[in-house]
């Protein structure tokens, strides 16, 4: 399977390494080292509009907006927990 920059994917284990991959968890990151990443999603998920952006946080909240912490296939509202994953690295997508 081809991946793309910015692919949003749930991933059914627990591995914490996944090579390109990261946890859709709301975290900063350098736009130097990510300029493709942040060319298709830029300050959409937060930053500082100089020198860090974010990426989305798809995490489960709880009545407050606080992240809730659960582990893989932990069930959570009647079903099994998978958490998001963003690629930060593979091809650059093509749009008309």
């Amino acid at each position: 399977m081809e991946t793309y920059i910015g692919m949003i994917a749930q991933f059914a284990y627990s591995r914490k390494n996944l090579l390109y991959w990261l946890p859709c968890n709301g975290q900063l990151l350098d736009i130097k080292g990510h300029e493709a990443l942040f060319s298709l999603i830029g300050y959409m998920f937060g930053g500082d509009n100089h020198t860090h952006f974010a990426i989305p946080d798809l995490r489960p909240k709880d009545e407050h907006g606080n992240p809730i912490h659960l582990e893989v296939g932990e069930i959570y509202q009647g079903k099994p927990y998978i958490p998001y994953y963003i690629c930060v690295e593979g091809l650059y997508p093509q749009f008309d």
